[in-house]
């Protein structure tokens, strides 16, 4: 017996982590099934600010990002010895953005800054928190401007993952979730629509719990880590995505996945005073 349990232990997996936004609603999902996970030991955060997250894992950090050169010169030294990295930082409500640069730094620059630092500190493993129709040759337009969904917003989504796909990590998982119901940015009139909509939907439109989207990321990097990823980069949306939540539990009508979402649990997240302005995605 006491064989077994030194064998155990010896072969359970130690992984540490770093995340980039977890002042955001989805970032602080992300670490949230990071601390679930008995694959994780160690967890930072990297922001500007503390977050008010607490746990026997947890590290924070605090750095300065006035300029992607400053964030990555920050985060070297901080990711050193780290397994898996996640980045989640972003404008929170895509529209506030003063101007379409303002996004393309938020959304692409930094994150940029931060997956450079991450391969040049060892990280093996990264998670980009990407969007449904990233597309690097999509163009500005008056009409959309920097709304989400938009052709400006398309275009750094679709820039950020060129920069991460450049950038050659060992294992890289490009997320993209369309709608994002029980995040306060979606507002409560979508996270009450949205799901009733899903079944009309493709596959990669259907909306997802921002619990179950922070869930799948981080079981799908374990796989990674673990070398059971199957490919060097994966994009992850529609029913892959689903499939990395409590091993598949949303189910298939007309090859279409509809996912399982609590209305309770829709209900109270759209109930949350949450200042959106200090909220990232």
């Amino acid at each position: 017996l006491f064989c077994l349990v030194v064998y155990v232990q010896v072969n359970m997996a130690a992984f540490s982590a770093a995340v980039l936004g977890a002042t955001g609603e989805v970032g602080e999902q992300i670490v949230r099934a990071l601390q679930r996970s008995n694959e994780f030991t160690k967890i930072i955060l990297v922001n500007r600010r503390e977050v008010e997250l607490v746990g026997p894992k947890l590290e924070q950090r605090v750095v300065g990002m006035n300029t992607p050169d400053e964030l990555e010169a920050n985060c070297k030294e901080i990711l050193e010895g780290v397994d898996a990295a996640y980045m989640a930082l972003g404008m929170g409500k895509a529209s506030q953005a003063k101007n379409k640069e303002q996004l393309m730094f938020v959304d692409c620059d930094l994150p940029t800054a931060f997956a450079r630092a991450a391969k040049e500190a060892g990280v093996r493993h990264m998670s980009l928190l990407s969007s449904v129709g990233a597309d690097k040759s999509a163009q500005y337009s008056s009409f959309t401007g920097t709304n989400a969904g938009g052709g400006w917003y398309s275009h750094v989504k679709g820039s950020a993952e060129d920069n991460f796909k450049n950038v050659d990590f060992t294992t890289l998982d490009i997320v993209r979730p369309a709608g994002i119901i029980g995040n306060q940015n979606t507002g409560v009139l979508g996270n009450f629509i949205l799901p009733k909509l899903d079944w009309m939907l493709p596959e990669n439109m259907n909306s997802i719990h921002v619990e179950d989207l922070g869930t799948a990321i981080a079981a799908h990097s374990v796989k990674q880590l673990n070398k059971e990823g199957g490919e060097k980069v994966v994009v992850l949306e529609g029913k892959s995505l689903f499939q990395e939540i409590d091993g598949g539990r949303y189910t298939n009508v007309g090859k279409r996945p509809v996912p399982g979402v609590d209305d309770a649990k829709v209900e109270n997240a759209a109930e949350k005073t949450i200042d959106s302005s200090e909220k990232e995605l």
